[in-house]
C-alpha cells in the first residue's frame, strides 16, 4: 500500500515518482455497505409515502422540516431537478444514489483543484482532510 504524505501544513509541492491517484482508488469499489444503509435511511425519510420514489413535494416538505429558517424552495427544487435524471417528476433509489455519488465527485474535484492551488498540480484531496502527493509522488520542492 502506497503511504501519502500530507501536504497541509506545509506549502511544499510534490515530485515526481510514480502514478494512480488517491481519488481513482476512492471510487474504484463506489459506496461501501454502511455509506448505502446511510443513504437509503436518508431516502425513506424523504419518502414520506414509502412508494419507492420521492416527489417534488415529499422533497420540498422534508427539506422545509430540517432546514426550518435557513430552507430556500428554489435550491430545494434544483437539487430535486439534479436528482431526477428521467424527468418523471420522481427521484427512484437509483437516482438518489446516483445523485449523491455525481455530488461527491463534485465535492472532491473541488477540493483537489484547491490542493493544486495550493501545491502543485500533483497534488491532491486525501477524501478526508488533507491534500497529499499523488500516487507516485513525494514531498519535494517541484
Amino acid at each position: 500500500m502506497v503511504r501519502t504524505q500530507s501536504l497541509t501544513a506545509s506549502r511544499r509541492a510534490c515530485a515526481r515518482r510514480g502514478t494512480r491517484s488517491v481519488t481513482e482508488k476512492a471510487f474504484d469499489d463506489g459506496l461501501d455497505e454502511s455509506a448505502v444503509a446511510e443513504l437509503r435511511q436518508t431516502f425513506d425519510m424523504y419518502d414520506v409515502d414509502q412508494d419507492g420514489k420521492i416527489s417534488l413535494s415529499e422533497n420540498l416538505n422534508v427539506d422545509r422540516q430540517l432546514h426550518g429558517d435557513e430552507y430556500a424552495e428554489a435550491d430545494s427544487k434544483k437539487s430535486f431537478r439534479e436528482f431526477d435524471q428521467s424527468r418523471d417528476d420522481q427521484v427512484t433509489w437509483r437516482e438518489f444514489r446516483q445523485g449523491i455519488v455525481r455530488q461527491q465527485h463534485a465535492l472532491i474535484e473541488g477540493y483537489n483543484q484547491q490542493c493544486q492551488q495550493q501545491h502543485g498540480p500533483h497534488a491532491e484531496f486525501d477524501g478526508e482532510s488533507a491534500c497529499v502527493c499523488q500516487a507516485g509522488y513525494t514531498v519535494g520542492d517541484g
